[in-house]
């Protein structure tokens, strides 16, 4: 019988998780010094929490605030262009990165304008717009096909309450993309517009949608040793994966049985194939997948995984923590829950969907 981690086991993986996911996006720049304070100050504030608080769960809940200290505290020695980033001060960000593009393409420099534009897709992901990180996308691709960064690409993971998709600029940008060779050469971009038709509420683009994603999600063939490089086959291949996992967000699941365990093991299987920067949505969804099947401390766990390794996913951040937060409530601990209702008006401010909901939620809770 699989025996349950002990809470420290938990705390200690979660965070090699984390700086091991904040190494990886760490800027070349950034000093070893900045690193190991940043570390070293993980490490006494878990510690102290652990001390006050001995549940898991609560240890979790204390990762979310301890993130945002350290977003705060771990200040980089980083060029102008990025210190504005590195601040969460995104909209200052977008307009400096906007400019370095508009100056970069009239010198003819193309991966100058390539590493603005991925900085652009961040700051308008982190602001929460979506549509326009899409057709900055977009973009990317269609001036290198395999080398948009996968783990930038912003896929419609969940929909925001009153933000259902339209046959609008965003469906036809879609539709027009899965149209044409260009769009199709690129598995990114094709991924992009096969997952944004999938959550229509139309359902001929449904459909559309639907068919490619599963395109994409089909097996690739083995390698033949021919002029494909290995470079290509692991951007078709992760593409592949990351397909898979969205089309968990309208797959049934058994409620028990073998098959509902085989799914489940299917999914984490995904999941851990995948490189850490690419884990945002698919964690999301697998939290979903334990919800369904009750399996509530699971789904606890894949969710806080989100705002701990992937803060700068805010959308995707703050939605989990809604539902960590329903979670705690429904299991019991309306406590903990409060602290993650208060986490997101403190942390998402600019978000009104999610304020308004903890807001309603710590309402009902006073009155």
């Amino acid at each position: 019988m699989k025996m349950k981690k002990h809470v420290f086991e938990e705390r200690h993986e979660l965070k090699i998780e984390r700086d091991e996911n904040r190494r990886l996006r760490r800027p070349a720049r950034c000093s070893f010094a900045d690193g190991y304070a940043a570390r070293l100050n993980a490490e006494v504030t878990v510690s102290l929490f652990l001390r006050t608080f001995p549940s898991a769960l609560l240890v979790v809940v204390g990762l979310i605030v301890l993130s945002t200290r350290l977003s705060a505290e771990n200040v980089h020695s980083d060029p102008a262009d990025e210190a504005f980033f590195n601040k969460k001060d995104y909209a200052t960000a977008l307009a400096i990165y906007e400019k370095a593009r508009n100056t970069a393409s009239e010198t003819n420099r193309r991966q100058e304008r390539q590493r603005q534009t991925v900085m652009i897709i961040r700051c308008l992901t982190a602001l929460n717009q979506q549509d326009r990180a899409a057709r900055e996308y977009y973009l990317l691709c269609r001036n290198d096909p395999f080398g948009a960064p996968l783990e930038y690409v912003p896929l419609p993971w969940f929909l925001p309450p009153g933000r259902a998709l339209t046959a609008t600029a965003t469906e036809k940008t879609a539709t027009d993309w899965l149209s044409q060779p260009h769009g199709l050469a690129s598995p990114p971009g094709a991924l992009l517009a096969s997952a944004t038709l999938f959550v229509s509420r139309f359902p001929e683009n449904r459909a559309l949608g639907e068919e490619h994603l599963r395109r994409l999600a089909s097996p690739l063939p083995p390698a033949t040793g021919d002029r494909e490089s290995e470079e290509i086959r692991k951007v078709r291949r992760d593409t592949a994966r990351l397909a898979t996992a969205f089309l968990w967000r309208s797959q049934e699941i058994f409620k028990d049985g073998k098959q509902a365990e085989q799914e489940v093991a299917a999914r984490e299987k995904l999941v851990s194939s995948l490189e850490e920067p690419l884990r945002a949505g698919p964690y999301f969804l697998l939290g979903e997948t334990y919800s369904r099947l009750a399996r509530n401390e699971e789904s606890l766990l894949a969710r806080m995984r989100v705002p701990i390794l992937y803060p700068e996913s805010r959308p995707l951040a703050s939605k989990s923590l809604l539902e960590a937060a329903r979670t705690l409530k429904k299991t019991g601990r309306p406590e903990q829950a409060d602290r993650l209702y208060r986490e997101i008006i403190e942390t998402y401010p600019d978000f009104d969907w999610a304020v308004q909901e903890a807001r309603k939620a710590l309402d009902g809770e006073q009155y």
